[in-house]
C-alpha cells in the first residue's frame, strides 16, 4: 500500500526522477498498474462501511465544484473532494464506476490550474491512468476506449502518434464486434480527430503508408455517409467528413495529379486484382477524381465483385451526371433489391424517377414517383415531380401553345396541391410552383369557345397523362 500511496500522491506532487525517465506510456501504465491491483478486492474494499462513508462524503464537495463555473473555486471544492476519493480508489476500484470519471474531472481540472509545469504533466499522467484503471476494473468497451482515445488525442498526441492511433483503430475494431455495435454508430467527434492521428502516424511516426491513410479516410466517409443518408445528425457527420477532406487536402493527400498517376500506376500493374480495385477506387475517390479516365471503369470492376446498395447507389449519380440514364436506373434498381429501410427505398423509388424524367420518358417516371408516394405517405416530394411532368408535358400533348398544351397545367396544379395539403415541409415549393404556372392556365375566352365545357367542370386529359381534372381559367 505504501508503494500505491506514493503513486497516488504523484497526482498532487512532482513525479519522481524516476518516474520522468520513462516515457509517456510507461509512466501513465506504471501509475495504472498499483492501483488496478486491488481491482479484485471485495467491492468497497476491506471496510466497507468507511468506504461507503467516504464516498457520500466526497461526492458531495464534488457535485458542489461541478455546479462552479470558475476554475478556481471549482478546485477548492475538489480539493475538499480528494481526501474521501482517494481512499476509495486506493482501496476500493471496482466499487462503482462514478469514482473513475470524477477521477478525471478532478486531475484535469488540477492540471488546468497548475503553474508548474511538471506538476502539470503529473496531472496528467494521474488523469490518463483512470482509464487505464477503469479498463482493468470493469473490463473494456468501445465507449471506454474511445473516451481514453480522446483524452491520449488531447492531451499527449505528440510524441505518442502511432500508440493514440491504435487506440482510435482499437476503438473502431471494438465497435464492430461488440454485440449490437457497429462502426456506423461512433460520434462524429471521433472522425476527425481519428484523421489527423492517421496523418501523424503515416507523417511523424512513419509506422503507416500513404495507402493506409486513404483507407482511414474511406471508413470516415462510409460513416459520415451512412449516417447523413439515415438523418442522424447528418450536419455533424457532414461537417466531419468535411473537415477530414479538408485535412486531407491540406498535407498534400488530395493533389489531383499525384493520385491520377498513383492510381493509374497501381492499376495498370493488376487491373484484374480485385485488393488492387479496391484501393485504386478508394484513392479516386477521396480525391474526388471521379472525372479520370479510370475511375468509373475502376468502381464497376468492384461492384461487380462486391455488389453493394451504396456502391449502386453512387455509380448510378455518377451516370446521370454524364447523361447516361438507361445505366444510371439499372444501378439504382439493383441498389433498391437490396435496400430493407423503407424510407430509402422510397428515396431510391423517387430518384428512379428523376432518372426518367430526365430520360424524357414521363410515363415511367410517374410510375416510379406513385411506387416511392405509396412507400413513404404524407411525403410531397412525389407529387411535386408528378406536377412538373405534367407541367412540361405541353409540347408532348399539343403543339406547344394554345389548349392542348395548356390545360395540362390543371392537372400539374392539382398535384402541387395535393403535395403542399399532405406536406407542409413542401409547401412553400408547391405553392411557389403554383404561383408560377397559374398563368399559363386557358383563359375565360378559351373556355367560351368550347360549349361543351365550363368552369368547375370535369375535364378529361388524354396524351400520356390520362387524368381527369376540374376546368379553371387564369383569368
Amino acid at each position: 500500500m505504501n508503494t500505491i500511496k506514493q503513486l497516488i500522491m504523484s497526482f498532487a506532487l512532482l513525479a519522481t526522477a524516476q518516474a520522468f525517465a520513462q516515457n509517456d506510456i510507461e509512466r501513465v501504465q506504471s501509475v495504472a498498474d498499483a492501483i488496478a491491483e486491488n481491482c479484485g478486492s471485495p467491492q468497497w474494499g476491506p471496510d466497507s462501511l468507511k468506504s461507503i462513508q467516504n464516498y457520500s462524503l466526497y461526492r458531495e464537495f464534488k457535485k458542489q465544484g461541478d455546479n462552479q463555473t470558475d476554475l478556481a473555486t471549482k478546485v477548492k471544492y475538489y480539493k475538499d473532494a480528494y481526501k474521501g476519493w482517494k481512499y476509495i480508489y486506493l482501496n476500493a476500484p471496482s466499487a462503482r464506476e462514478t469514482p473513475h470519471l470524477d477521477g478525471y474531472d478532478i486531475y484535469e481540472a488540477f492540471a488546468d490550474m497548475a503553474t508548474d509545469e511538471a506538476v502539470k504533466e503529473a496531472y496528467i499522467d494521474s488523469m490518463l491512468a483512470v482509464y487505464d484503471i477503469r479498463l482493468s476494473c470493469f473490463g473494456e468497451t468501445a465507449d471506454l476506449t474511445m473516451r481514453k482515445a480522446f483524452a491520449w488525442y488531447s492531451k499527449r498526441n505528440k510524441g505518442n502518434e502511432e500508440y493514440v492511433f491504435g487506440l482510435f483503430n482499437r476503438t473502431v475494431d471494438l465497435f464492430n464486434t461488440e454485440e449490437g455495435n457497429s462502426s456506423m454508430n461512433i460520434s462524429p467527434a471521433f472522425l476527425a480527430p481519428w484523421m489527423i492521428m492517421a496523418i501523424k502516424a503515416h507523417k511523424t511516426a512513419k509506422v503507416i503508408d500513404e495507402e493506409a491513410v486513404f483507407d482511414i479516410f474511406d471508413q470516415i466517409n462510409e460513416i459520415a455517409d451512412h449516417n447523413m443518408a439515415a438523418g442522424n445528425d447528418a450536419g455533424k457527420y457532414k461537417g466531419a467528413a468535411d473537415k477530414c477532406f479538408e485535412y486531407m487536402d491540406k498535407y498534400g493527400y488530395l493533389d489531383p495529379e499525384t493520385i491520377s498517376a498513383l492510381a493509374t500506376k497501381k492499376y495498370n500493374e493488376s487491373p484484374d486484382n480485385l485488393a488492387t480495385q479496391v484501393k485504386v477506387y478508394k484513392m479516386l475517390k477521396a480525391a474526388k477524381l471521379y472525372d479520370d479516365p479510370i475511375f468509373f471503369e475502376v468502381a464497376e470492376k468492384v461492384y461487380q465483385q462486391q455488389p453493394n446498395a451504396a456502391l449502386a447507389t453512387f455509380l448510378a449519380k455518377r451516370a446521370s451526371s454524364n447523361g447516361n440514364y438507361s445505366t444510371a436506373i439499372q444501378y439504382m434498381q439493383e441498389a433498391n433489391e437490396t435496400e430493407t429501410d423503407s424510407e430509402a427505398k422510397a428515396q431510391n423509388l423517387l430518384t428512379i424517377a428523376q432518372f426518367y424524367q430526365a430520360k424524357g420518358d414521363f410515363s415511367s417516371a410517374r410510375s416510379y414517383a406513385n411506387k416511392a408516394a405509396d412507400l413513404k405517405p404524407g411525403w410531397g416530394d412525389p407529387f411535386i415531380l408528378i406536377g412538373r411532368l405534367y407541367a412540361a408535358s405541353g409540347p408532348k400533348c399539343g403543339p406547344g401553345t394554345g389548349w392542348d398544351s395548356q390545360v395540362v397545367v390543371w392537372a400539374a396544379i392539382d398535384m402541387w396541391n395535393k403535395a403542399k395539403n399532405i406536406d407542409p415541409s413542401c409547401a412553400t415549393e408547391a405553392q411557389n410552383l403554383i404561383n408560377k404556372y397559374y398563368q399559363y392556365m386557358p383563359s375565360k375566352s378559351d373556355v367560351f369557345l368550347r360549349p361543351d365545357i365550363s368552369v368547375g367542370s370535369s375535364y378529361q386529359i388524354g396524351c400520356w397523362m390520362g387524368v381527369t381534372t376540374t376546368v379553371r381559367t387564369a383569368d
